[in-house]
């Protein structure tokens, strides 16, 4: 089994060896068309990161596209990462989330890993807000579960955490075991989920809500908005058209040569600005 590693140094790092090789040892499909995905981490670096505590991304290469994944394992984990990937119809040359969900064990991905995220200032998410909602759609759920893990093994983190998982229906909840588990294992009860399904017909005995999004559901299952001094943050990842709904549109910008995109935060707009949140409460992820 891996081990998790809180401080020791690495002998090699990203920056030495920007692309890398990461050797596929197993998968298993997370909903029918969802893989979790285990890679063994190159040659010479024992964690994806040598801080445990902030966030981790890998940028996946393949045919000149590159997708970024973040990992749902612990960034601490020793020799492996974990990936979440929703299989696509391949594209002309090839797709990035083909490409990998043809992978069998043993064969490989090139891979770079990313530089942290700055939420707001900081890559850092123990204790810096008293309340943190997680609000996500699909494979949106992977970067929480990250933050779930991290927040889960630091011993001083008193964050209260409210998580609302979006999706079409019951079976394409992702990842809904591990957060059920983490959710009964927090200690003091502070993580909190909603699943809410957007599909039809819905069981008379769902126990969640429905519907895509609304200012009662926002209101009732997220941190209330209009904190003093950001106490209170909401981090939203999923489809364009999810964030877009919630948070308003994420900006786009194109750069270097081959006019790479890169993505902005926007301004704050959709239902949580009509709820009342300001810009330093809310990031798009």
């Amino acid at each position: 089994a891996a081990r998790r590693s809180s401080s020791a140094p690495q002998s090699r790092t990203a920056n030495i060896f920007p692309r890398l090789r990461f050797r596929l040892l197993e998968r298993r499909a997370a909903s029918p068309d969802s893989w979790i995905l285990r890679f063994a981490l190159p040659h010479g670096l024992r964690t994806l990161t040598p801080d445990p505590t902030q966030p981790t991304g890998l940028k996946v290469l393949h045919n000149g596209v590159e997708k970024s994944y973040s990992p749902i394992s612990h960034p601490a984990e020793q020799g492996i990462c974990d990936l979440l990937v929703k299989h696509y119809a391949p594209l002309p040359g090839g797709g990035v989330s083909d490409a990998l969900c043809s992978l069998e064990p043993g064969q490989e991905a090139e891979m770079k890993i990313k530089p942290p995220r700055s939420i707001h200032g900081s890559p850092f998410v123990a204790n810096r807000w008293r309340c943190m909602g997680l609000l996500s759609c699909g494979t949106g759920i992977a970067p929480f579960v990250q933050i779930l893990r991290i927040l889960r093994l630091d011993p001083t983190d008193r964050t209260e955490i409210r998580l609302l998982s979006v999706n079409r229906s019951v079976d394409g909840i992702l990842l809904k075991d591990e957060i059920d588990h983490l959710a009964a294992d927090w200690p003091g009860g502070r993580l909190k989920v909603t699943y809410s399904l957007t599909g039809s017909p819905v069981s008379s005995d769902w126990p969640g809500v429905t519907g895509r999004g609304s200012h009662a559901m926002a209101r009732d299952v997220l941190p209330l908005p209009g904190s003093d001094g950001g106490s209170n943050v909401v981090l939203v990842c999923g489809t364009d058209g999810f964030v877009e709904s919630w948070a308003g549109p994420r900006w786009q910008r194109h750069t270097g040569a081959h006019g790479r995109e890169v993505k902005l935060q926007g301004p704050l707009g959709g239902l949580l600005q009509e709820a009342g949140f300001r810009e330093d409460e809310v990031y798009k992820l």
